[in-house]
């Protein structure tokens, strides 16, 4: 089920937060990451991100028999205008882990400012506990996905301006 998070600023100066690479590694740290590295390449219609982040995340002990608790993600995110909005993806994957997770989303204008769309497919290939592995990491995607936005919501009000 895909994610809509709406933000009362114009969809400018939220793509100009999302494909800052300061922005990314600052927003990653104050969220409890260990580690974040991102970089961009920007043209007029187009960018793409490169991240790495380094996480810890807070997993039930059966999940420990599958994942470390200790996570290096790589992320490929591209982005393109689609109209008068933007729109893109993005694939993590984890080395040595048996999952990846991939993403399609949009930021659209609207009358109050403009609306992040994005979809997660999560993919784990343990089997016999693929399904409920799956189930719990996306819903810890959106979780993190959520405090992201709102991380960015309350750096544009805090904004000058």
């Amino acid at each position: 089920m895909p994610l809509e998070y709406p933000f009362g600023h114009e969809l400018g100066t939220v793509l100009e937060k999302l494909l800052d690479p300061a922005f990314i590694q600052a927003r990653s740290l104050a969220l409890g990451e260990e580690r974040c590295q991102c970089t961009a390449q920007r043209e007029q219609d187009a960018a793409r991100m490169t991240t790495v982040r380094v996480v810890g995340l807070d997993l039930p002990r059966v999940a420990l028999r599958f994942f470390s608790a200790r996570q290096t993600m790589h992320m490929e995110e591209t982005w393109r205008r689609q109209g008068e909005g933007w729109c893109g993806s993005y694939h993590v994957d984890i080395p040595e882990q048996p999952l990846t997770i991939d993403a399609e989303f949009t930021l659209e204008p609207t009358p109050e400012g403009c609306l992040f769309r994005i979809a997660h497919t999560v993919h784990v290939t343990i089997p016999l506990v693929s399904r409920p592995a799956e189930a719990f990491i996306a819903k810890t995607v959106a979780r993190g996905t959520r405090a992201e936005c709102d991380y960015l919501r309350d750096q544009l009000a805090r904004a000058p301006g």
